[in-house]
């Protein structure tokens, strides 16, 4: 855990400080396939204070796996090893949107001071819904950004367009904050 935290996020101490996830499974919970999946170990940014503390990762379902799962399929490069495609069975495309509609909620909570991410989550998980493709991010917000009211392309696009750059993530972060809050703020 000490390792990661030292690598992850803008609190790392090894630069530079890109916010690492790290998902571990074990192949008998996933194969044969079955929702929902339970995941063996989790790290993400987002539960760095929780490990801080002294928390230690638990087993646990975790329905964000069946998106991990058919994206590692679709899209993983192999640098040792067996192809995803090889070891995993596909995920049937309602278990992916159960998937969604299972993280809905747990990603709303956590919207206040991580709109950047949360707002492109659910860009993707909507061109996921409608498609079964699974898409980065931004070319998730490219394809939303017509859908939207204009009112509201300017939060996506500014999302979209930050990046993880130290020097530039502060403000971005801020510029989608401040215009979130104008956005939603305004009927």
């Amino acid at each position: 855990m000490a390792f990661l935290l030292r690598f992850s996020g803008r609190r790392a101490t090894v630069t530079p400080g890109r916010p690492l996830e790290l998902t571990s499974v074990v192949l008998d919970d996933v194969v044969p396939w079955k929702y929902p999946p339970v995941c063996d170990f989790l790290y993400g940014e987002w539960l760095r204070d929780e490990f801080i503390d002294g928390g230690i990762p638990r087993r646990r379902v975790n329905p964000d796996l069946a998106v991990l799962i058919a994206s590692s399929r679709q899209h993983a490069e192999c640098l040792r090893g067996p192809h995803p495609r090889d070891l995993l069975d596909p995920v049937p495309n309602a278990d992916l949107r159960q998937s969604i509609r299972d993280s809905v909620e747990p990603l709303l909570s956590n919207f206040l001071g991580d709109e950047r991410n949360v707002l492109l989550t659910l860009a993707r998980m909507l061109v996921t819904a409608q498609t079964g493709q699974i898409v980065s991010k931004n070319e998730a917000a490219e394809r939303v950004l017509p859908l939207l009211p204009s009112r509201h392309r300017r939060v996506l696009s500014l999302a979209s367009d930050a990046t993880w750059e130290t020097s530039s993530t502060t403000g971005a972060s801020t510029n989608t904050k401040r215009t979130t809050r104008q956005n939603t703020s305004q009927p």
